[in-house]
């Protein structure tokens, strides 16, 4: 092998450990979110007067807020490793450069937010972060805007050089698109919303339970149209006439997102805060078992939800059609 081959193998094995690199970083971020969001709905439901519940939910505040800064800088480095990498692959930079911003961006917010502008600084320096928070939320705002505008003139792109029945499948695949792009900017507008009130109106706007009701609304209409998507899937599938073994594949994966969405929705929005209460509310030794009666609980009902989702899931699978003259027909 040359020293030439030998390098290109090299940087795609470096490129490879980054991209895995940074995919662990952003799940452990999701985690963080889901435990701040836990935190936030614990919360606004222990009465302030119980100091003991309060004391221990503040035992999270600090390893809580250095992940919220470190994780992004992490990725951010991260991220500029990978570009210095790309050994002028334009489109593969291309890719980076949001993530980048996004990093940076939010990054330095928690940062500022965590050391200076919070409210246990002062009343008027957690205003200052809530209204730098509004800010970094209304960018996130543009670059989704952005990169929705993008990925359109990347699909009108791929129906020119498709065929009539690949062009069905891209048009399902857009619709899918458009209708989440709307489902996460309108989730993302609720919060900037209510964030905007409090911050530069001073309005006492309850975020706790609008964030928890958007939370839950927003991930089930997103599951409902993931389910719409892979089912109408199948069934251009099947009007094509394609491989059995095609159409099985694409039920396969209907079935493992039915029976793993629902619970985890479930999980992350009613067993989880209520394990969480129980362990901030109730002395220790009473605490653990009924924590553990919980998740005892959450296995039991597991497999029972999944297996309602699932078989909701075939029956639609079976049922369902392609609507004459839908979106569907090019």
């Amino acid at each position: 092998m040359t020293q030439e081959n030998t390098t290109s193998s090299n940087g795609v094995q470096l490129r490879g450990a980054l991209t895995f690199f940074r995919s662990g970083l952003t799940q452990i971020n999701a985690q963080r979110l889901s435990l701040n969001n836990t935190k936030r709905i614990v919360k606004y439901v222990v009465h302030e007067g119980d100091v003991s519940a309060q004391s221990k939910l503040a035992l999270l505040d600090t390893p809580v807020g250095y992940l919220s800064f470190l994780l992004y800088y992490a990725r951010f480095a991260n991220q500029i490793i990978l570009l210095i990498n790309c050994d002028d692959d334009k489109e593969q930079a291309n890719g980076v450069y949001p993530k980048l911003l996004n990093d940076l961006l939010w990054g330095t917010c928690n940062l500022i937010q965590f050391y200076w502008w919070s409210f246990k600084v002062s009343s008027a320096a957690g205003y200052k972060g809530l209204q730098l928070e509004v800010c970094a939320q209304v960018i996130d705002l543009v670059i989704m805007m952005a990169n929705h505008h993008k990925d359109y003139d990347a699909h009108l792109q791929e129906m020119a050089k498709a065929s009539p029945e690949t062009q069905k499948l891209l048009l399902n695949e857009w619709d899918f698109k458009r209708k989440n792009f709307i489902r996460a900017f309108i989730h993302a507008s609720v919060i900037v919303s209510a964030l905007a009130f409090i911050a530069f109106a001073g309005l006492a706007i309850p975020t706790t339970p609008v964030f928890f009701t958007v939370g839950i609304v927003s991930g089930l209409l997103k599951n409902l149209m993931q389910l719409q998507k892979e089912i109408t899937v199948i069934n251009l599938l099947k009007e094509a006439k394609a491989d059995d073994a095609a159409i099985q594949k694409q039920e396969r994966v209907v079935s493992y997102q039915q029976s793993n969405t629902p619970y985890q929705l479930m999980f992350n929005h009613v067993l989880l805060p209520v394990s969480f209460y129980l362990l901030v509310t109730t002395a220790i030794l009473v605490a653990i078992p009924l924590v553990s009666v919980t998740f005892l609980l959450s296995e039991w009902l597991k497999p029972r939800v999944n297996e309602i989702a699932t078989e909701i899931a075939e029956e639609q699978i079976i049922d369902s059609d392609v609507p004459a003259g839908s979106a569907l027909t090019p």
